[in-house]
């Protein structure tokens, strides 16, 4: 009887466990990202991503130096994406989210060449651009 309630009792722990901590396995496991892809003159170190929304109220890094910084970034309605390229705006891009919690990838296309600069967003999951 006692190893019964002993197991229960573990069951139970860590049930709640899980439950208290599903926001941040749904995060883990299905979470936004940001690909980056150059052409041309242009250097990834040189690539700098700010996000914001309507939602957040604040503006956060998620792209910098090269590389996806580890943050979270999820909010309904209005996503905007400030792109920079050694320290100048070179684009500001908008995707519209219906549901914060949907995953999407952002995929940043970045063409420069001599005096030129080409910036394209693809968003591919549940909201994605046609």
């Amino acid at each position: 009887m006692r190893a019964v309630v002993w197991i229960l009792s573990i069951c139970t722990v860590i049930f709640w466990l899980t439950y208290l901590s599903k926001d941040s396995i749904r995060r883990y496991f299905f979470a936004n990202h940001v690909l980056l892809n150059v052409r041309g003159e242009a250097d990834p170190a040189w690539v700098h991503i700010d996000w914001t929304s309507d939602a957040a109220g604040d503006t956060i890094t998620i792209f910098e130096k090269g590389r996806e910084l580890d943050v979270l970034y999820e909010a309904r309605g209005s996503n905007t994406f400030m792109v920079y390229y050694k320290g100048k705006s070179i684009g500001i891009l908008e995707h519209f989210k219906s549901n914060a919690f949907n995953p999407h990838t952002y995929i940043f296309e970045l063409l420069l060449q001599q005096d030129s600069v080409y910036l394209d967003l693809t968003v591919s999951g549940p909201d994605a651009t046609q």
